[in-house]
């Protein structure tokens, strides 16, 4: 099953990037705001609007459009963990290498940079 229904005007996977993307630019106010936990928090809520039913699949033209932001998401909590008192390099590891399965261009443009050396650039 795909998830190619609509709600209105806008298919199911539109309303879920629009609030993954909700999400991700309040993550990164927090995370301007040097609040890295709670950036992190947002970005893995937007993460949680993305996920498909175990039902479901995306289908690869819902992929181009739910991808790329899969991919600043795992990116954007990568820089949070590395970020703050509390440094996680394992799982900033982890979220730079999920990047490749959405996007490879991201990965190449910014989880690579991230695993070659730590950055507070966010998307």
């Amino acid at each position: 099953m795909e998830l190619s229904k609509t709600i209105g005007e806008q298919s199911i996977v539109g309303v879920k990037v629009d609030l993954a993307t909700q999400c991700k630019a309040q993550g990164n106010e927090a995370f301007k705001s040097k609040e890295f936990r709670r950036a992190e928090g947002y970005y893995k809520k937007g993460l949680q609007f993305l996920e498909a039913p175990q039902t479901c699949q995306y289908s690869q033209e819902e992929l181009m459009t739910v991808g790329p932001v899969l991919a600043t998401l795992h990116v954007n909590i990568a820089a949070c963990c590395l970020q703050g008192s509390t440094v996680d390099s394992a799982k900033c590891i982890l979220h730079c290498t999920q990047v490749r399965f959405y996007q490879l261009s991201s990965f190449d443009e910014y989880a690579a940079p991230i695993l070659c050396r730590p950055s507070s650039t966010i998307l």
